[in-house]
């Protein structure tokens, strides 16, 4: 309802918890398409906002960021996004939007993302107070009005004041508004159960008519002040915000001019000074003496009358400072002061691009967001535990009991946030009751006291300029966390150092702190004492060693000799080893090389080294490994497997020599060698005088090179396959017709 010339409005912006830290009230929007946002220091001005309303408004924001949540003029309600909620038009509010307190936004007690926003209409015609519920978690996280829960009538009056404030016994809100005409405050309780259908009435004080201006509670939540137009008269009200009762009216002359309107109304933070507008000039007094006679004497014109321009709506900011509705925004930097020292600043805080018509935003304060609980910290023997409440909102004093008898007269505590060191490790039930202004409540708390951590590295040895490890910040099986001094190991000096581990206060831990030694040692080289060299074909002296002669484990590479080939292998120590890598070559000899030959001579059968090796050593042996002597050759009588030992000194062969027929018999006139140079002189085997029905011929490894059935004289010194065989001494096998067999040997000579 439009009351002055000027058009100002009011707008009612909620404070969610403000004297508590939070931030509900960050963001204004009020206006033509003003706003302010409390988040920077100083405030900075926003714009941008769809919002025109000639007074009534209100916004939420967050209250932990302080971002905007939702703003309404008490028709419309906009999301973050500056958009309408898709159910969020066409509120039972004012429709010429000129209602002082056309809306109000209260979050639901105990019930996170819902609000609910409360309006009212001008005086005439009136139709009462409706409320519609916002659900936070809708439309993708913008809000919305729950479907059925829009316009909810609430109660019938014809007025346009309405505020919001917390109840003493912290699980709810006062909704307060009065009817006029008469002199009747309706305190409405709001819970986490709703709206109260029974409100509180307290008909006390003058009659109010249909006068547009405000009414405001002090922060302290005790006192109600408000004007009348046409008496230029204020009075202040006792109130009970645990009953919900106004009590013990004083009142007093304001202004003695008329035409000096009231309109705005505001208490200092301190709740000592009461300041008016009176649409031209703001006025302090002081209210300490509670005597209506003395508060008048005390009235001062913080600002007097300035051509053009109008104060009306007066606010309360976050930051403590009394914002002043003008255009440019006016400031009383600090209300708290008397006179002309609570600073008045005119044009504080220009807003481009906006208008401001009635005011600025009223308060809501908090209440918890939970039920209470027992915070508390530390839980170390020998050790103080800390103990708070969660919520503080509303606590008068808190009594503890800390569940320890044996401590004593110790054992209980007075106070928000007090400790306690309990007698012995056990579980204990500590005890918070908690007195409200209108209640007392009882929380407890379980508490496990445990003894102290202890904490320990073991000694660490490093190489000599190895990597390093990181020191542990939590330290292994335990949970306590710390630093050390120095922070790095360094690996750069041969020696020992210590490292010094310091736990982060309140942990429970003894000692709190500890030193680690490490030890830096130079690289050791591996040693090894086997043989090194062996036979080749034979058995290794000693498998490889896993760990050295001076105790040094680790791996091979390979991992096996080759008793074939001599060749070099890599011991590399294990990694916790500081140690280097050692090469040991091994040697693999040769065995001496032996060549027998076999056949008759002189009437016997003869076995013979082929070209005995100096410094060789030879040893024969039968069939029964019995000796038979050490000659370069012997006579054997019976066939078998024959054994001839041949041996450098170092290295010895064992070479076995078969004799499958030792008659001969005939063996005197089978030649004992061929030429083929063709001469015509011993070019060939000739056995044509001998009936052979098969010969075989055989090279010294014992393989058949040549094969004949019915031989006479074809043996030329080649192959059965026409190949030329080499100068050597070959073996023959010989089965004559009568079917007696001749072994021997033949040289096949081609120099010649």
């Amino acid at each position: 309802m439009v009351k002055f010339t000027t058009g100002l409005c009011l707008c009612f912006f909620f404070w969610l918890g403000i004297i508590y830290g939070q931030k509900q009230n960050n963001q204004w929007r009020f206006g033509i398409g003003a706003g302010i946002n409390f988040n920077t220091t100083p405030p900075t001005a926003v714009t941008g906002s769809p919002i025109a309303t000639t007074e009534g408004c209100a916004a939420v924001s967050d209250n932990l960021t302080g971002n905007l949540l939702f703003y309404s003029d008490s028709r419309t309600i906009w999301n973050a996004n500056n958009q309408p909620m898709p159910n969020g038009s066409n509120l039972f509010g004012d429709p010429n939007l000129s209602s002082t307190s056309a809306v109000v936004i209260i979050p639901k007690p105990f019930t996170p993302n819902i609000y609910y926003v409360v309006t009212i209409n001008q005086v005439t015609p009136n139709q009462g107070i409706h409320y519609s519920v916002v659900d936070m978690t809708l439309n993708g996280g913008l809000g919305d009005v729950v479907p059925g829960q829009k316009n909810i009538f609430l109660y019938a009056v014809v007025t346009e004041k309405m505020t919001v404030v917390p109840s003493g016994d912290n699980l709810g809100y006062w909704l307060i508004t009065h009817d006029a005409p008469g002199n009747t405050f309706i305190a409405i309780k709001v819970t986490q159960s709703g709206f109260s259908a029974t409100p509180v009435l307290s008909s006390v004080g003058n009659i109010q008519t249909f006068e547009p201006n405000h009414f405001k509670i002090n922060r302290q939540f005790t006192k109600m002040a408000i004007t009348d137009v046409f008496s230029r008269t204020a009075e202040l009200f006792d109130f009970n915000f645990c009953t919900g009762v106004f009590s013990n009216p004083i009142q007093w002359q304001y202004s003695s001019f008329a035409g000096f309107n009231p309109y705005g109304v505001e208490f200092s933070p301190d709740g000592t000074k009461l300041y008016i507008s009176t649409t031209l000039t703001i006025r302090q007094f002081d209210i300490t003496s509670n005597n209506g006679s003395l508060i008048e004497t005390t009235g001062f014109d913080v600002v007097g009358i300035t051509p053009g321009v109008t104060r009306q709506a007066l606010q309360l900011g976050p930051d403590n400072k009394i914002y002043v509705a003008s255009n440019p925004l006016s400031v009383i930097n600090s209300p708290n002061l008397s006179g002309a020292a609570c600073g008045f600043q005119e044009n504080a805080l220009t807003i481009p691009n906006a208008e401001i018509l009635a005011g600025l935003p009223n308060w809501i304060y908090s209440i918890a967001s939970s039920a209470n609980s027992i915070n508390f910290t530390g839980s170390c023997l020998n050790s103080n535990t800390q103990f708070s409440l969660q919520n503080t909102a509303g606590v008068q004093s808190v009594s503890w009991n800390f569940g320890d008898l044996p401590s004593g007269a110790l054992n209980t505590a007075s106070g928000l946030n007090v400790s306690h060191t309990f007698t012995g490790t056990a579980n204990y039930t500590v005890t918070a009751t908690v007195t409200y202004a209108c209640t007392t409540e009882t929380i407890t708390a379980n508490v496990s006291i445990t003894g102290p951590q202890s904490i320990s590295v073991a000694p660490i040895s490093l190489c000599l300029g190895a990597t390093p490890p990181a020191l542990p910040a939590t330290i292994p099986a335990t949970t306590v966390t710390g630093t050390w001094s120095p922070a790095v190991i360094a690996t750069t000096a041969v020696g020992t150092s210590n490292y010094v581990f310091t736990a982060n206060p309140g942990q429970c831990v003894s000692p709190e702190s500890f030193t680690l030694a490490v030890t830096i040692t130079d690289a050791s080289t591996p040693t090894f004492s086997f043989d090194t060299s062996f036979c080749a074909g034979g058995d290794l002296p000693i498998a490889l060693p896993g760990t050295s002669d001076n105790g040094i484990p680790g791996t091979w590479s390979p991992a096996t000799v080759n008793t074939e080939t001599s060749g070099s292998y890599v011991f590399t120590p294990n990694s916790t080893q500081c140690a280097s890598p050692v090469t040991i070559d091994i040697t693999v000899l040769p065995l001496p090389d032996v060549t027998v030959n076999q056949g008759c001579e002189g009437g016997n059968y003869e076995l013979r080294i082929s070209e005995p090796g100096a410094g060789l050593t030879y040893q024969w042996f039968d069939t029964l490994n019995n000796p038979l002597g050490s000659a370069t050759s012997i006579s054997v009588t019976m066939t078998g497997t024959y054994t001839v030992e041949v041996s450098d000194g170092t290295c010895t062969n064992r070479v076995e020599v078969p004799v499958s027929n030792t008659n001969c018999s005939t063996v005197t006139d089978i030649p004992k060698g061929i030429s083929p140079n063709g001469d015509g002189d011993n070019d060939v085997l000739d056995l044509t005088s001998f009936s052979v029905k098969r010969i075989e011929i055989f090279n010294r490894y014992g393989r058949v090179v040549y094969s004949k059935e019915n031989y006479t004289n074809q043996w030329d010194g080649n192959s059965s396959d026409g190949e030329e065989l080499p100068s050597a001494t070959y073996f023959y096998y010989v089965v004559f017709d009568n079917n007696e067999e001749q072994t021997g040997w033949i040289y096949l000579n081609r120099e010649y």
